[in-house]
């Protein structure tokens, strides 16, 4: 009976016991619950409220996007100014169309930097400093950007510019983004390309405009290559403000030229061709039109009497890309038929570049922030794989926009059958 008693007595204790350490596990996994979901809640309220922070740093502190563009509106650039300005509104109009730029609308305030007025250059240059933009559009002039250039490097404000020339920009790299890569890429090709075309062409004359550099820089960079391939240049002939061209078509026969090289504004161009023509120049592929040629002035001025001549330029003005589609149908509705000029799609691939940058980058415009964010633009935009121009898409490296150069048979009075020159040539 005794030894009964114990054993029901150790299977009580037993029972016991196993009830108690059961009890214990429940408790246990209950609160290793309550900590496990605290520590959840409390995790996912960090990560919100970091995201919550993280999102208003991220917050523009402005309430539009103003980009400075220092541009020639006016004298005889101003054609050019009038191209680009085209090209830039549709920029805005599409951008602000589709959400503007991190959701914010944005607009660009010009200053005019006349044509080749340095000093004028210089105190636009000043201006737009004083407003201390994150980025700017210009100086498009080379004068201008030799001017004023080096102003903006040293307030490390980052310059993005289609049409000026790397001679007049190299000096300010890495503050700057060049369109017009090395111009011997381009102006050697084109040159020899129609040298080749007119094999009979021995002796060429060249009407320029010193005073313009960069168009100067690009005639001298011409002669050099025909020099390369057995065609002299026998004269250059300068263009001035106020001229007689009949008196320039004349003396550029004395020299019993073979062809003829235009590198100056688009009226004198036409003007001069034409009583060239008249003093018994019938072959119109005797000329080389460059890439200042093409605006609505040219095409007004030649009418299709110039058809057959070569024009080259930097852009793919035939290119099937619908950005390029759809502005090339929406200029010639508003201009009459007209073909655009390589201007136009400059400063609307410059808007452009800088919504893609401002969007990756999440750039906010904090004041606080205005150096560092700077630079991040200086050099996101100096190294772009695979952006998509206007024309086509390109590479950017080291600020350069690496593309080649395209020329035309005018036909129709306008410019046709592009061929897309390689970067070769010879020395």
């Amino acid at each position: 009976m005794k030894k009964a008693t114990i054993t029901y007595l150790t299977i009580i204790i037993v029972a016991c016991v196993s009830l108690s350490i059961f009890s214990g596990c429940k408790a246990t996994t209950a609160a290793a619950e309550t900590t496990a979901a605290a520590e959840t809640t409390a995790a996912a309220e960090t990560t919100a409220a970091a995201e919550t922070t993280a999102a208003a740093d991220d917050k523009p502190f402005v309430d539009k996007w103003v980009i400075p563009n220092l541009l020639f509106v006016t004298g005889d650039w101003g054609v050019y100014g009038e191209e680009m300005v085209w090209g830039m509104d549709k920029a805005i109009e599409e951008i602000n169309a589709a959400g503007g730029i991190r959701g914010l609308p944005v607009e660009v305030k010009i200053y005019d930097t006349g044509t080749a007025q340095t000093e004028l250059a210089v105190t636009q240059m000043a201006k737009v400093l004083d407003t201390k933009p994150l980025v700017m559009m210009g100086p498009h002039g080379s004068n201008d950007a030799e001017a004023s250039g080096q102003l903006a490097v040293e307030e490390g404000v980052y310059m993005i510019q289609s049409t000026s020339s790397r001679v007049a920009y190299d000096k300010f790299k890495p503050w700057a983004y060049i369109q017009l890569v090395e111009e011997k890429s381009w102006t050697w090709p084109t040159a020899q390309y129609w040298a080749e075309k007119n094999p009979d062409v021995k002796k060429v004359v060249f009407f320029v405009q010193p005073e313009l550099t960069t168009w100067y820089d690009q005639a001298k960079q011409q002669m050099e290559a025909l020099k390369a391939v057995g065609v002299e240049t026998v004269e250059e002939i300068a263009i001035t403000d106020a001229v007689d061209f009949s008196s320039l078509a004349v003396k550029a026969l004395t020299s019993e030229p073979d062809g003829f090289i235009m590198y100056c504004n688009a009226g004198p161009m036409v003007k001069i061709a034409l009583e060239l023509q008249k003093r018994g120049i019938e072959d119109n592929s005797k000329f080389l039109f460059f890439h200042g040629a093409g605006v609505p002035e040219f095409w007004d001025l030649a009418q299709g009497k110039l058809d057959g001549a070569y024009h080259w330029t930097i852009f793919n003005l035939d290119a099937q890309t619908t950005k390029w589609q759809n502005l090339l149908k929406q200029y010639k509705e508003e201009k009459n038929g007209s073909t655009p000029s390589w201007t136009v799609p400059s400063c609307y691939d410059e808007l452009y570049i800088i919504k893609q940058c401002f969007e990756d980058l999440k750039i906010t415009a904090n004041p606080d922030k205005l150096k560092e964010e700077r630079v991040m633009i200086k050099d996101y935009i100096n190294n772009m794989a695979g952006f998509e121009f206007a024309t086509g898409t390109f590479d950017v490296k080291d600020g350069e926009k690496l593309e080649g150069a395209y020329i035309y048979t005018i036909k129709d009075n306008q410019p046709v059958e592009p061929v897309t020159l390689p970067v070769t040539w010879k020395e």
